[in-house]
C-alpha cells in the first residue's frame, strides 16, 4: 500500500470518527440551523468547493499569455555578436 494510499485511508477514517461523534456531542448554538446533526461538515464541504470554483475564476480572470513579458525581457532583445565571446578555433 502507497503512502497517498494510507494517508487518504486515514483522512477517511479520521472524517468518519468525527460525524459518527457528531451524534454524540451537544452543542450550545447561536442559530437552530448549526444545531443539525453534520451541519458543520455539510458547511466545511460547501464552502470549500465554493473557494475552489472562485480560484479557478479567478486564475481565468488574472492569467496572462505565455509571452506576455517576452517583449520587454533580456531574452527577447538580440545580443551582439562581440560580446558573446566566442572563439574561432581554425587553425
Amino acid at each position: 500500500m502507497s503512502n497517498s494510499t494510507r494517508l487518504v485511508l486515514a483522512l477517511a477514517v479520521l472524517c468518519a470518527g468525527l460525524a459518527a461523534a457528531d451524534f454524540f456531542h451537544h452543542r450550545h448554538s447561536y442559530f437552530p440551523l448549526e444545531a443539525r446533526t453534520g451541519f458543520y461538515a455539510v458547511f466545511g464541504l460547501f464552502m470549500g468547493a465554493l473557494l475552489l470554483i472562485a480560484a479557478k475564476a479567478a486564475g481565468a480572470l488574472l492569467r496572462r499569455g505565455e509571452n506576455y513579458y517576452a517583449p520587454h525581457s533580456v531574452e527577447a532583445e538580440a545580443h551582439p555578436e562581440a560580446d558573446l565571446g566566442r572563439e574561432n578555433a581554425d587553425a
